[in-house]
């Protein structure tokens, strides 16, 4: 359905502003995708006097970036603006003849609409390594130096993934380039032992941080919470030995910095726990 009229993606400038000129008039605007771009452009669309849906397949809003309370907070937030939320929508299909009238699901729930923005996001280019024979998953797979299956081919940032990790983002992509370029000048020099994984933003205006172990699996690890529902506020703090190896701050810069201060230290915390979420 990408043929019909009033259907958009959004990859460049240019396309935001043929959209932004779209929803003029319009009534209902339909965004597949519910991460940074699909929030984003539907609060964009409020503004300028839109009446957007976003529409994921996800069961929350970011799930890289939060966990299922931080989500709901973000989500309470965002539907005060006046802003439609739908998760578990698996969209299959945009109706309509020549103009996009909505769009349909894999079990033909259906939405109807008057402009339909695809906002899903990006997912890494395989195709040179289907072509060649060299290994990939979601991404290209690399070793600890940052070399594929196929001796003396490295490959680096969006396109590949070390040790089942993948992270579109730029320090993922400045950190495994810079060890793939040290090891096509001589092998073995340098070795790549991860990042930690970091996200500062605004959502639709509201400020959010995430870094770090966020997702713990393991019962050594300790999660510390704080949730404000009404005022759409939510901090988490996870540590390991006393020692903060993660954190979401949802609604304040100052918790933000705190938390990620401390990550970066990685002194023992265990006489400020309690006070861990205060930001006066």
């Amino acid at each position: 359905g990408l043929h019909k009229n009033n259907v958009h993606v959004i990859r460049t400038l240019d396309d935001a502003l043929d959209i932004r000129e779209a929803v003029k008039g319009l009534g209902r605007e339909i965004i597949i995708g519910g991460g940074i771009l699909g929030i984003e452009l539907a609060a964009a669309m409020k503004e300028v006097g839109g009446e957007p849906i976003v529409v994921s397949n996800e069961d929350r809003l970011l799930p890289m970036q939060l966990d299922d309370q931080g989500s709901a907070v973000l989500t309470r937030q965002i539907e005060k603006k006046g802003i439609s939320i739908l998760f578990g929508f698996d969209c299959r299909s945009i109706s309509g003849e020549t103009d996009a009238t909505g769009i349909v699901s894999a079990r033909n729930d259906t939405i109807s609409g008057d402009l339909v923005v695809i906002a899903t996001g990006v997912r890494s280019n395989t195709i040179i390594a289907k072509n060649s024979g060299i290994k990939f998953n979601k991404a290209i797979v690399a070793d600890e130096h940052m070399q594929t299956s196929a001796e003396g081919i490295f490959a680096a940032g969006d396109c590949m993934e070390y040790n089942n990790q993948w992270y579109g983002i730029i320090p993922w992509a400045t950190a495994t380039a810079r060890i793939a370029a040290q090891n096509m000048l001589d092998f073995g020099s340098a070795k790549f032992e991860g990042i930690t994984p970091s996200n500062q933003l605004q959502v639709a205006g509201i400020d959010l941080t995430s870094i770090g172990i966020i997702h713990p699996n393991s019962p050594d690890y300790e999660t510390l919470v704080s949730v404000d529902m009404e005022n759409g506020k939510y901090y988490k703090a996870v540590l390991k030995n006393n020692v903060l190896v993660g954190g979401i701050s949802l609604g304040s810069r100052k918790i933000a910095l705190k938390l990620r201060s401390l990550i970066v230290k990685g002194e023992n915390i265990a006489d400020i726990k309690q006070s861990l979420f205060d930001d006066d």
